[in-house]
């Protein structure tokens, strides 16, 4: 039985026996459903006491085909033309949906890949040919597809392939999706046949200043192979066992240095690839490096809808920082549509980003954080139209954050949470150091929950005292560290928000009373002692009392906006704003303090454009009061900045300064601000 199969067998259980049944997103066995007792949350499905008709359902699925299954398709024996394409053996899509696989037609799009490589360093996808799929059965025509950097290239080589696929139906026919992959070929006696396929990077990770003698390659194969990383004049660096998920350390390598290298599983050799280690903590040597977020799914169809990606804007941006000499990239979370409860179509989506990531990825390092897209969730409903969200259990293996960190390679030095119940932290909170920029990620997506007040769990944006305390560790550890020169600190929900979402972030419109609540069986749901603004207040005073913090990143909204947070920017203060008692601040004309503590100023930026649909400017307290005192600012390039444009940041450390500039994906410079430490001269400034 297939997973899909066992996903519409439990849902169907479920409804049918509500008492002491094990439901999820992904519906798992009751064998690996933890007791009641043993989670945080209240489980909807379980707990008679406040059960009000919830049943759990699968929801919104971008790809109803898991990219493994595409993969299968491709079979292992061809002929004297090329290489068959099969999907009759699928009968259950992601969404449960049974179908006849003989009505799923299409075409399919192939090219050689990556396209003439020997004169470009940055890959990408050609297509050359299309085809029919039929009744399910499609034909991956190679020979005479000419690839001019090899005249071998027909007796083995890779293909480029995109699969669009639709069902036939008797009113409306489906669309069933877009799907890109790779295969490696041979031509043997006349005929051709599938290689081992690498049909995921190989990318680079971990190139940092913290061990500049040490990096990780990653990459995906179609079955279970042992592969090695060949490192031209270092050495070849093996898997311990065969696997199909390669995560290969490659050592012995020496600062700032450039190097090339391959992956090769049993007769397949990639093309060679070059990286460029990280240079001794310190080095005060310029780099640049970049950062963008939100390239979840836009309109307009095509590749602004590709597998929940905007591959379109991404793949553009991503090439531009490229060219411009980026050494890095942060990436600010919402990669992807998400949103999810089958954890095939959250991979499918992930894998998607890093496909129109590679060119990039090949040869240079992106760290992301998880953004509240990268939701992977347990869905229910009632008859009453109401929903839950949660986090989906069990969290070792089922929760965004696992398989999040499953799916990436990203330092380890996390936090441990305080309730050992909870996810981990692991690789979505973390912090490294290149030359002498700290970058430091943090998580304000964790352990989500829509209802946190009814069924505990975290509301988006909020962060909890265990990450709180590392996050004032972290940075307390680069103040006193002579080597660092600048904090870049990012993640995805924006501490002030300017245009799309008011409503949350770590703002709620000054709804104090917002917080996380955790499920204790004798205790019920304890809130958390602080509120979201008390929250956001005291990481905003814990940022400040740093000379070197020159900037927190975010995404989330849809636009750029760079806004100064000084001593005087009225944000809410609870201690002040509040003579009501209700918790809640800032509102319907009600007055809006500043924090008198904060120490340094603090450039907050926003960089949400990355292909999801723009967000307009809304009026906040902070901006409205930039807008209105602008001459109490003392920065040249003014204390508050916005624009609805498609946009990803290039910072450029050098000795004296950290500068930014602010680009769209065609090249037109939106903003620049010459030195974003200026603000640092004094602990207030303002006129």
């Amino acid at each position: 039985m297939n997973r899909p199969e066992k996903i519409f067998i439990f849902f169907i259980f479920c409804m049918l026996f509500l008492l002491g049944t094990p439901t999820s997103g992904s519906f798992a066995s009751d064998t690996d459903q933890p007791k009641t007792a043993d989670l945080p949350v209240i489980d909807p499905c379980r707990s008679p006491p406040i059960d009000k008709g919830w049943r759990p359902y699968i929801g919104d699925v971008t790809n109803l085909f898991d990219i493994e299954w595409i993969q299968a398709a491709i079979h292992g024996g061809g002929n004297n033309k090329g290489l068959y394409f099969d999907l009759t053996a699928i009968h259950t899509l992601v969404d449960s949906s049974v179908i006849d696989p003989k009505k799923i037609y299409g075409w399919m799009f192939i090219g050689p890949y990556p396209f003439e490589a020997n004169e470009t360093s940055y890959d990408y996808k050609r297509f050359r040919r299309f085809s029919r799929i039929k009744k399910g059965v499609g034909h991956i025509s190679i020979a005479g597809l000419e690839n001019s950097e090899s005249k071998e290239w027909e007796k083995s080589g890779q293909i480029g392939m995109r699969a669009w696929l639709f069902l036939e139906r008797e009113k409306e026919d489906r669309f069933l999706g877009l799907y890109d992959t790779y295969v490696n070929f041979r031509k043997t006696d006349s005929v051709y046949v599938k290689s081992p396929t690498i049909y995921e990077g190989p990318f680079v990770h971990l190139i940092r200043s913290d061990d500049p003698t040490r990096m990780t390659v990653s990459f995906k194969t179609d079955r279970a192979y042992s592969a090695s990383v060949v490192v031209q004049g270092v050495g070849k660096f093996d898997d311990p066992e065969p696997t199909r998920h390669h995560q290969i350390e490659v050592s012995g390598l020496q600062p700032s240095r450039e190097y090339r290298y391959s992956v090769q599983v049993q007769d397949v050799l990639t093309d060679s690839y070059t990286f460029r280690t990280a240079p001794p903590p310190g080095d005060d040597k310029p780099i640049v490096f970049g950062y963008a977020g939100d390239s979840r799914e836009g309109f307009g169809g095509g590749e602004r809808n590709f597998m929940g990606v905007n591959s379109y804007i991404l793949e553009r941006e991503l090439n531009l920082a490229y060219q411009k000499g980026a050494s890095f990239f942060l990436f600010g979370g919402d990669l992807i549509n998400g949103l999810t409860s089958e954890q095939s179509d959250f991979r499918t989506q992930l894998h998607a980003w890093k496909q129109v990531a590679s060119g990039f990825m090949r040869s240079r390092p992106i760290y992301p954080a998880i953004g509240n897209h990268e939701s992977l969730v347990n869905r229910y409903r009632n008859a009453e139209g109401k929903r839950i969200k949660l986090d989906q259990w069990p969290y070792e293996t089922h929760s965004a954050e696992a398989v999040f960190a499953d799916e990436f390679v990203n330092p380890t030095n996390c936090p441990l949470p305080d309730d050992p119940r909870r996810p981990s932290y692991r690789e979505t909170v973390y912090s490294f150091q290149y030359g002498s920029v700290k970058c430091i990620s943090f998580n304000n997506n964790y352990w989500v929950s829509n209802r946190s007040a009814e069924f505990g769990g975290s509301p988006e944006a909020y962060l909890l005292p265990d990450q709180m305390r590392w996050l004032a560790d972290e940075i307390a550890q680069a103040e006193s560290d002579p080597t660092v020169k600048y904090i870049v600190l990012f993640a995805q929900e924006p501490i002030f928000p300017n245009g799309g979402h008011l409503h949350d972030a770590m703002w709620y419109r000054g709804d104090n009373n917002v917080r996380a609540y955790t499920y204790y069986p004798d205790e019920k749901l304890v809130p958390e002692p602080k509120g979201i603004i008390d929250v956001r207040n005291d990481f905003i005073r814990m940022v400040s009392q740093s000379s070197k913090a020159a900037a927190v990143l975010t995404s989330d909204e849809h636009n750029y906006s760079r806004i100064l947070i000084n001593n005087q920017t009225p944000v809410g203060d609870m201690t002040r704003d509040d003579p009501d008692g209700d918790g809640c601040i800032c509102q319907d004309g009600e007055a809006c303090s500043p924090l008198d503590d904060l120490g340094y100023p603090v450039w907050y930026l926003t960089c949400g454009g990355a292909g999801a649909p723009y967000y307009a400017q809304d009026a906040a307290p902070w901006n409205v009061y930039w807008e209105k005192y602008p001459e109490r600012c003392l920065e040249d390039e003014g204390c508050f900045k916005f624009s609805s444009q498609y946009n990803f940041f290039i910072l450029n450390a050098s000795a004296d300064k950290l500068t930014l500039e602010v680009y769209s994906p065609y090249g037109e410079l939106i903003d620049r601000v010459d030195n974003l430490m200026n603000v640092k001269r004094t602990t207030s400034r303002v006129r």
